[in-house]
């Protein structure tokens, strides 16, 4: 550089440039990070307040459960039963819910309403959340031995939530 000053100059010019894009970031408009689908920690959230905390979630994504909702949850169950082309799954759920603890809420979403029909639900086996959840959709009806069987408006075809009662109604909604 002919002089010292403007050395300073184009070091100034430059540390500017290069933080641009952090400068971006404060300014409006803000944008919060969001991982759709699967998660959506307002519905999450929502459904976590129509339980008690000692209370029970079955759901494909139990850890956001946990941690936007901060409720108990288990992972929906999908275990071969003895035929190993067809998942048990109702047996598997009815063995948490009858002799562990009592499942109040099941939340599935995206991650498995938004499955491939075929592969995933037809092809999966008759015991199958996949059967389940075609036999609940095509009936507009929970299969009778089900034991969560209401379903609050608005949530299908994205996601499906069913409870032991109307807790919805506690929220006000």
């Amino acid at each position: 550089m002919p002089f010292p000053q403007l050395r300073y100059v184009a070091v100034a010019i430059f540390s500017v440039a290069a933080c641009f894009s952090m400068i971006f970031v404060f300014l409006p408009p803000k944008t919060r990070p969001l991982a759709y689908p699967p998660y959506y920690p307002p519905a999450i959230q929502d459904i976590a307040g129509w339980l008690k905390e000692s209370e029970l979630v079955m759901t494909d994504i139990p850890w956001a459960m946990a941690w936007y909702g901060k409720r108990q949850a288990v992972w929906l169950t999908l275990k071969a039963g003895p035929d190993k082309n067809d998942p048990n799954t109702h047996e598997d759920f009815f063995a948490i819910n009858d002799c562990q603890k009592p499942i109040n809420v099941l939340y599935l979403t995206p991650q498995t309403m938004d499955s491939r029909f075929v592969t995933q639900w037809v092809r999966a086996g008759e015991r199958s959340w996949g059967s389940f959840i075609v036999e609940s959709i095509v009936k507009r009806n929970v299969p009778d031995y089900f034991p969560l069987s209401l379903a609050p408006k608005g949530w299908m075809p994205e996601q499906l939530v069913l409870a032991d009662w109307e807790r919805w109604r506690k929220a006000g909604e």
